[in-house]
C-alpha cells in the first residue's frame, strides 16, 4: 500500500506554484534586481508618457494664444474705437439741435461729418480684419 501512495501524484489547481525539490517559484526568478529595473523602467516609460502629453497641450494652448492675439485682440480693439466713435456722434446730437444760428449749425455739422467718415473708416477696417459678416451688416442697419 506504501508503493501504490507514493506513486500516485497529487493533481494541484492551476497557478499554484511547483513546490516539488528542484522547482523554483516563478517570483523568485525575477529576483529584486530584475523587480527594481521593472519598477525603473514603467516610471521612465510614464516619465515619457507625461511629457509627450504636457508637449501637446502645450502646442495646443500656444496655438490658441497666437490665434487669440493675431485676430481677436484688434478686431475687439476695433470695436472698441467703433463704439467709441459712434458715442461721439451720438453726443454731438444734442449740440446740433441746440445750434441757433446757421453758422452753429454748419461747424456742427461739418464735426459730424467728419466723425462720420472716421465711423466708415473703422467699419471697412472691421471687414478686412474678418470679423463676422453678420455682425459688421446689424451694424450698418
Amino acid at each position: 500500500m506504501n508503493d501504490h501512495h507514493a506513486k500516485m501524484s497529487v493533481e494541484k489547481p492551476e497557478g499554484t506554484p511547483d513546490t516539488s525539490a528542484g522547482a523554483v517559484p516563478r517570483r523568485a526568478a525575477l529576483g529584486i534586481s530584475g523587480r527594481l529595473f521593472l519598477a525603473f523602467s514603467a516610471m521612465a516609460v510614464l516619465t515619457v508618457l507625461a511629457g509627450a502629453i504636457a508637449w501637446y497641450a502645450f502646442t495646443q494652448v500656444t496655438g490658441s494664444v497666437a490665434r487669440i492675439t493675431t485676430e481677436t485682440v484688434p478686431a475687439m480693439a476695433l470695436a472698441l474705437r467703433l463704439a467709441e466713435k459712434s458715442a461721439e456722434i451720438n453726443a454731438m446730437a444734442p449740440a446740433l439741435m441746440a445750434s441757433t444760428g446757421q453758422e452753429q449749425r454748419s461747424a456742427v455739422q461739418g464735426r459730424l461729418e467728419k466723425q462720420t467718415e472716421q465711423l466708415i473708416t473703422l467699419v471697412n477696417a472691421l471687414e478686412q480684419a474678418d470679423v463676422q459678416r453678420e455682425s459688421i451688416d446689424e451694424f450698418k442697419q
